[in-house]
């Protein structure tokens, strides 16, 4: 995948071995590895349905079927399959880190997250874009969206790491600043109705992958598989003993 040497009809209508490159799943575009894993509508809800994204062997065999076999696709068959083989037994240690990254100009904004195992191996990461008004009021939707994110995986033990001292401290005190004190109220909500996910203050110097990610979500240059593929110079901020699936 990482070298897009997968036999995609994309890859296979270049090297002039068949006569279309249009998926034949949807009909809506060129069967690209990106399409194949991650764009076409029916993979689409395998991915925001699974607990983690470790479902490209069971997408493909679905995909594999409909054309070697004839089946229909069925996202809920390929869930079943890829959660028969992960199983959480509660009593493993997640750290998720997450940052924003703010075009004060424009007040477009981009937030990021990465979730490690305790093993130090990094597990998934999602980003998104949208408005903010400020920067404070960005880093504090990000850490909400992180929070959310791991309450509907139906996670336990999970510590999120932040570098936002004024958001923390806004967390953890009484004070608390009037741009973002209905999102303060939303996570010390959610941190109340999930009492094993802990919030940390952590240096900007170890949350680097989150801020790299978030900066380049911002300007577009973040490619589609950056979770299975990373980019040499995100590899280059990730922590000593954090490499896990980057190594």
């Amino acid at each position: 995948m990482c070298t897009n040497s997968l036999p995609s009809l994309s890859n296979l209508f270049k090297r002039r071995a068949i006569a279309s490159h249009m998926c034949q799943v949807c009909g809506q575009g060129d069967e690209s590895v990106e399409h194949l894993f991650l764009l076409c509508p029916w993979t689409k809800p395998i991915w925001f349905g699974s607990s983690f994204q470790w479902i490209c062997d069971d997408s493909n065999k679905g995909r594999n079927n409909f054309y070697f076999e004839h089946f229909e696709v069925d996202p809920s068959a390929v869930l079943r399959a890829a959660g028969e083989k992960v199983s959480w037994d509660g009593t493993r240690m997640f750290k998720y880190n997450s940052d924003a990254a703010l075009v004060d100009s424009s007040h477009l904004c981009a937030t990021s997250f990465i979730i490690f195992d305790d093993h130090g191996f990094i597990l998934t990461g999602s980003v998104s874009k949208f408005w903010a008004f400020s920067p404070l009021i960005a880093e504090a939707l990000a850490l909400r969206e992180a929070i959310n994110a791991c309450a509907s995986l139906d996670l336990e033990n999970v510590n999120f790491e932040y570098d936002c001292k004024l958001l923390i401290n806004a967390l953890l005190g009484t004070s608390v600043q009037w741009e973002i004190a209905p999102i303060v109220f939303d996570i010390r909500s959610l941190l109340a109705a999930n009492n094993s996910f802990q919030v940390h203050w952590i240096p900007r110097s170890l949350n680097c992958p989150a801020d790299w990610v978030a900066r380049a979500t911002l300007i577009g240059v973040l490619l589609p598989l950056w979770t299975s593929c990373p980019p040499v110079d995100l590899r280059r901020v990730v922590p000593l003993g954090r490499l896990g699936w980057f190594g």
